[in-house]
């Protein structure tokens, strides 16, 4: 019966089950690096070649992250992300992690639509953005606001993602 005891212990203490928050995987915070550098480069000046370029390697950490989390499926994932409920902390890691990205790669979708004077408008893709974010273009340089917005919706997407990963 001790040895059993024992043995429970040791593994409670090896999940961090104590506290009540599952242990981060490393896969996750190594997501959450690459997607700083990006929020770091994106506030500092970038050129569009090094962006696309943070993004797959962003994207990639991310979907290694994501391949080590449960999948968003609770109905305590509201649409603004977190309830607090520690059980449902590696899923709203997960929700966070897909925002922030879809955020940063339709900011590189309007953006390359400016650096090629298309509007976001007279794309399959840029309407998908447009739509998603519930954008409206009025003028030609708009795409320049929406890229701008984009890198605000992730910032705050990095700033719960944060919050959650140091609980």
């Amino acid at each position: 019966m001790v040895k059993l005891f024992i043995c429970l212990l040791s593994f409670a203490a090896m999940l961090n089950c104590f506290d009540g928050h599952p242990t981060i995987p490393e896969e996750v915070k190594t997501a959450h690096k690459a997607l700083q550098k990006l929020q770091a480069a994106t506030e500092t000046g970038i050129d569009f070649i090094y962006y696309k370029q943070a993004l797959v390697e962003a994207k990639t950490a991310v979907n290694i992250a994501e391949s080590k989390l449960p999948a968003v499926t609770s109905p305590k994932i509201v649409k603004d992300g977190y309830d607090f409920a520690p059980e449902y902390r590696l899923e709203s890691i997960e929700f966070q992690m897909q925002k922030t990205m879809d955020a940063y790669i339709s900011a590189g979708i309007a953006w390359q639509h400016h650096i090629t004077n298309k509007k976001l408008s007279d794309s399959p893709e840029g309407n998908t953005v447009l739509s998603q974010y519930n954008f409206m273009i009025t003028s030609e340089t708009d795409e320049e606001v929406v890229i701008q917005k984009l890198w605000d919706r992730a910032d705050k997407s990095m700033k719960l993602l944060m919050s959650l990963i140091e609980k």
